[in-house]
This record gives structure tokens, C-alpha cells and sequence, in this order.
């Protein structure tokens, strides 16, 4: 096994061929016309919430009745039309020399103008108090109790009310929605400070706090309201609120194991459950190897990209400073032990002269490729150096096949690559785009067109045309009976577009006024569904649907969202079962059963297809 250091790396002058692959002898492109400009709306329906909606009722611990969902207290149910609120909670600020207990929102009107904005209660709850000056110059506050239907309770707590919409009084009821106020002019510009908090039902509180709020007793509102409204949807498994918001995901290991980094832990949670499974501390020792696991205080450098081998048991990990390392994981034994207990370092390697955002891609045999700084470098499960060679392109997109990967990057002479143990091998094809394999056959989608690949010839042949667009704003997806599905979007719109296996159009259908963002289409259990991520810097919402391929329909199964959203961070896997894994970049860690989510929505939803 190769010890801490510099690999020797010697650059080939020429890529090392690949051997042959020959296609299918029966399948043959049919080009069929462009698609028409316009095309029949999608049907969507289905409102995952939908079953959890109820009107309050009096019962024991909860006179004004219990919570069925949250709202935002601006704008509800969503916020997605004010100007900011929800990313300052737990902010330090010199001048309160404290940490912000809340949330700082404005309403559509920005910073000067949101002075009588209205303010709504997020749930069904009861006054515990409502004081016109309760801040004295800083204004109104009302504070809120909110009981969930297990008995546990919180408290929501809206400040800087303008004093004469203050006219609650203690012990009256209020549902989800209902107004409560109307943003004031304390001695800074007019906002609503928001708060959760668990204790303090009649007291405003100072706003800020000494140490981080969620040590002493306040939660963070907005994630505390989406995790409400994602917990009670059909299908959720379960749901957990990050550490670190920017976790970075490395897949499913054995099938049952979630891995991703988080803060400096690498964490193994049971798919089924949520439950850790294992985890380890990264640090860095000042001598010896470069990684190793123990619980001290160390931190890892940044981590670059993370990926699974696909026949040894190990995690690959790679750093912006030419860092490449390869991480033995725990594998379960026929008695439910796992072995080792937790993550253990195989092997790490400091390349010279090599910085900058590394990608890795592991390889159908066993090893990985690292693409970084214009090269490939390929790597065993030992790490022993497997080839290098120069690369110009950053990965659009790559397709693991059965003795090679294809990588789909814009370059000066080639735009599709295919990668082996034995090298690389450059297409004659200079379009990149996303890729797909139907049955055995492959195919590009570029923005303009979908390209058949012929691996005899290693070039391309138009399969269906499509009027001009960015590949980067559509995605493709191959469907069990060797047909194709596209997201498109161009001059005229954008699209969903499903093809027959020969080229043939079965439908299109427009969604541009329906769905916002681009769409992400993947399968799990031989189901395609579509993810679809609309937002702003200030936040973000996403939905899943089921797509019928019979009716043409899309199912709203999930919905989700964040008042912080990390750019890019937001990842999705699907297992055979038809559950998915969501990280909402900013938001929190989802599992879901799309099966059980259908039924339920089907089911509380008259005429829905199940």
C-alpha cells in the first residue's frame, strides 16, 4: 500500500485506446421532424399537504386547538414575494455584542418600505401575550403558544409592531393565517423581528442572546416552519435538520447507507430510519499521514468532491490543493456488524503542482478519475497511478457503462470522452450536453438536438431535432422501455418531450407557466419523476412530481423549501425502491417514500390515477 507523499507521475504523450464497442446491429436512428412551437400544457396535480390542513378544535393541553402546518409571518404561505427574511437568525452583531435571537423581515417594499406591512400568526394558537409598546420605542409584540397534536409546544414572538394594529389580548385564539399586526418604526428602519423560541410565553425577551440562541431555548423559525410543513407530508420517512447546511454528499453505500461529509464528520445514516450508523472526526496530524480519524478539535481543509468505488469499499476524496485520498468504509456482515466499526484511512496522496476545483469519477472496475487543472489522472483502489493524460474541458455530464464511463465536457478538439482502467479515449464529437443510455443504446442531448452515439464509430447521428436551446437549462433521462424523456427549453418555451425508442414523438407538453426553474428528471423503481427548484437568493422552494407517461401528467408528491439557500447545494439519490434522499441546499436532509407519498396524495384527492 503506498505511503504518504507525492505520486510519481510521468504524462503519456498519446491516450491509451480503448478496445472496441460495437452496437447493437439491429437499431437504427429515424430523424423525425422538429416538434411543433407549441405544445398542450402539462396537467399537475396533486397538494401533498393537502391531508394535513384542518380547522382548529379545542381539546385537552391545547384550548385553541393544535397545529396542522406552519405559514410564514409574511406573505404566507410561502414568503416568495417579500424582499428579505429568514438568513440573520443566530448572526452575531458587535453593536448588541449578542447573537440575533430571530429573524429580521421586510416586506415587498424593502428596507424603507415596509412600514404597515401586515404580519399574520404562523400556526393555530392562543395569545400568552400582546402589548402595543411591549418593546417600548421598539414598538408592539405579540407573543403566541403553539401546541403540535404529540403535546409538545412552542411559542412564536413578532416584534416591532406598529401600536395601534396591537389589538389581541391574552387568551384569545388564532389560526394559521390570521392577522395579527402590522409592521411599526422602531429606532432602526421598519421590520419585523420574528422569533421561535421554547420558553418566556409572557415576557418579549432581548432579542439577542449571549451565547448562540439554540443553546438557550430558541429554535431557527424559518427551517423550524419548513421542517413543520415537510414532516407532515404524505411519504416523509424522515427529516433531519443540519449541523452544517452545506453538507456534501458522496451517495449510497451497500445500498442502505447514506454518506456525506457534514461540519468535519463523515456520516453514515440508515436509509430506512435516519439512524447514524457510523461516523468519524477528519483531522489533520502534523505528522505521518496527512488524514486520519480521531475526535480532537482538528478540521479537515475543504473538501473538493467526494465519490464511492464502485467495487472496493472506499470513499475517494479530493481537496483544492492537488489533495487525493481514498477512505475505507464500513461494510455490514451477514450478522448486522459492521466491518471496520468506522471509516479508516487507506491511503492519501499530495500531487505536486496540481490546485483547483477537482471533480472524481469513479471507474466501472474499481479506481477513480480525478479531473482537475486541465488533466485526468486515474488511480487505482490502491492508489497506484493507473495513466494521465492533458484535458481541456470541465464535466457536463458523465454515464457509468459496463467497462467504461463516459465524459461529456466542452473542449478545443473533443467534447465527449470515454474512460477506462486502461485510458481514455476521445470521440470524434465536439458538442457536450447530457447523456442517457436507452437499452443499450446511448444518446447526447446538446440543446438542439438529441444525437445518437455510435460506438463503432465513435461519432454521432441526429435521432430527433429540436428547434435551438441550452442543454444547460434541459436534462434527459432514458426510460425503461427504451424511449426517451427531455426536458427542453428554447425560443418558444420550454417543455417536457417524450420519444419513442425509434425517434418517434409520443407527446410534448409546454410548462414554462406551470413550473419554474429547470427541470431535473431521474428514475427510481422504473419511474421517472422530475424535480423542479425555483428561488432566489433568498430562498428557495422545490417539488417532485410523478410523471405519467400514459396521461402525460405530473403528481405533486413532495414539497419543500429554505429562507437560506447554499447555491448549489442541493443534491438528490434514488435507490430501486422508489426512495429518495434530498438535501435542500440550506435546508434540511429529507427521506422520502415516493410510493407511499402517491398513494396518499391519490388518496385524499378525488379522480388523481394511482
Amino acid at each position: 500500500m503506498p505511503v504518504a507523499g507525492e505520486p510519481v507521475i510521468r504524462p503519456t504523450t498519446t491516450p491509451t485506446p480503448l478496445p472496441t464497442n460495437t452496437p447493437a446491429p439491429t437499431f437504427t436512428p429515424t430523424i423525425t421532424p422538429t416538434p411543433t412551437p407549441t405544445a398542450p400544457p402539462v396537467a399537475l396535480i396533486g397538494d401533498p399537504l393537502a391531508q394535513a390542513i384542518h380547522d382548529p378544535a379545542p381539546q385537552a393541553g391545547a384550548p385553541c386547538g393544535v397545529v396542522d402546518i406552519l405559514d410564514f409571518p409574511l406573505d404566507p404561505p410561502d414568503a416568495v414575494n417579500i424582499a428579505r427574511g429568514g438568513q440573520d437568525f443566530g448572526r452575531f452583531r458587535d453593536r448588541y455584542d449578542g447573537y440575533h435571537a430571530g429573524e429580521d423581515w421586510w416586506g415587498p417594499g424593502g428596507r424603507n418600505g415596509s412600514l404597515g406591512e401586515p404580519v399574520y400568526s404562523i400556526g393555530h394558537g392562543q395569545v400568552t401575550f400582546a402589548h402595543p409598546y411591549g418593546w417600548g420605542i421598539d414598538q408592539g409584540t405579540v407573543i403566541l403558544r403553539h401546541v403540535y397534536p404529540d403535546g409538545q409546544e412552542f411559542y412564536s414572538f413578532y416584534g416591532h409592531l406598529d401600536p395601534p394594529s396591537v389589538q389581541l389580548r391574552f387568551g384569545e385564539c388564532i389560526t394559521r393565517g390570521q392577522k395579527i399586526g402590522e409592521i411599526g418604526r422602531p429606532r432602526g428602519t421598519p421590520h419585523l423581528h420574528f422569533e421561535v423560541r421554547l420558553h418566556t410565553p409572557g415576557d418579549p425577551g432581548p432579542g439577542y442572546w449571549s451565547d448562540y440562541p439554540t443553546l438557550s431555548g430558541w429554535l431557527s423559525p424559518s427551517q423550524t416552519i419548513w421542517n413543520r410543513r415537510i414532516g407532515v407530508s404524505p411519504g416523509v420517512m424522515w427529516l433531519r435538520p443540519h449541523r452544517d447546511p452545506g453538507i456534501q454528499g458522496a451517495g449510497l453505500w451497500q445500498g442502505n447507507t447514506l454518506v456525506f461529509v457534514e461540519d468535519t464528520r463523515l456520516v453514515g445514516l440508515d436509509v430506512g430510519d435516519g439512524a447514524l450508523r457510523w461516523q468519524a472526526t477528519i483531522a489533520e496530524e502534523e505528522e505521518g499521514e496527512l488524514f486520519d480519524f480521531d475526535d480532537d478539535e482538528d478540521r479537515l481543509p475543504p473538501i473538493g468532491d467526494l465519490a464511492i468505488d464502485h467495487v472496493a469499499p472506499i470513499l475517494y476524496t479530493a481537496d483544492r490543493q492537488g489533495r487525493i485520498s481514498a477512505i475505507t468504509l464500513p461494510q455490514e456482515t451477514a450478522e448486522g456488524a459492521l466491518t471496520p466499526e468506522s471509516p479508516q484511512l487507506a491511503w492519501d496522496l499530495q500531487l505536486h503542482n496540481v490546485s483547483g476545483e477537482p471533480e472524481l469519477i469513479p471507474l466501472p472496475s474499481g479506481g477513480v478519475v480525478l479531473i482537475v487543472q486541465r488533466r485526468m489522472i486515474a488511480f487505482s483502489p490502491e492508489g497506484a497511478l493507473l495513466w494521465r493524460e492533458p484535458f481541456q474541458g470541465q464535466p457536463r455530464d458523465w454515464l457509468l457503462l459496463e467497462n467504461s464511463v463516459l465524459v461529456s465536457a466542452p473542449g478545443d478538439e473533443a467534447a465527449l470522452w470515454e474512460l477506462s482502467a486502461e485510458g481514455m479515449q476521445p470521440w470524434n464529437i465536439s458538442t457536450a450536453g447530457h447523456l442517457a443510455d436507452a437499452a443499450g443504446q446511448l444518446f447526447l442531448y446538446d440543446g438542439d438536438a438529441v444525437l445518437w452515439l455510435n460506438r463503432a464509430t465513435l461519432e454521432s447521428e441526429l435521432f430527433f431535432d429540436l428547434p435551438d436551446g441550452l442543454s444547460s437549462q434541459g436534462d434527459i433521462i432514458a426510460l425503461p422501455d427504451g424511449g426517451l424523456l427531455l426536458g427542453h427549453m428554447d425560443g418558444d418555451g420550454r417543455r417536457l418531450i417524450a420519444l419513442n425508442g425509434d425517434g418517434s414523438l409520443r407527446w410534448q407538453r409546454a410548462y414554462a407557466d406551470l413550473l419554474a426553474g429547470n427541470p431535473r428528471l431521474f428514475i427510481s423503481g422504473a419511474q421517472p419523476y422530475l424535480l423542479s427548484e425555483e428561488g432566489s437568493d433568498d430562498w428557495r422552494r422545490l417539488s417532485i412530481y410523478m410523471i405519467d407517461l400514459q396521461n402525460a401528467e405530473l403528481t405533486r408528491i413532495f414539497g419543500g423549501g429554505t429562507r437560506d439557500p447554499i447555491p448549489g447545494g442541493t443534491w438528490l439519490y434514488g435507490d430501486e425502491l422508489g426512495h429518495f434522499l434530498l438535501n435542500i441546499g440550506g435546508g434540511s436532509l429529507v427521506a422520502l417514500d415516493a410510493g407511499i407519498a402517491l398513494q396518499l396524495v391519490c388518496g385524499e384527492q378525488a379522480g388523481l390515477p394511482c
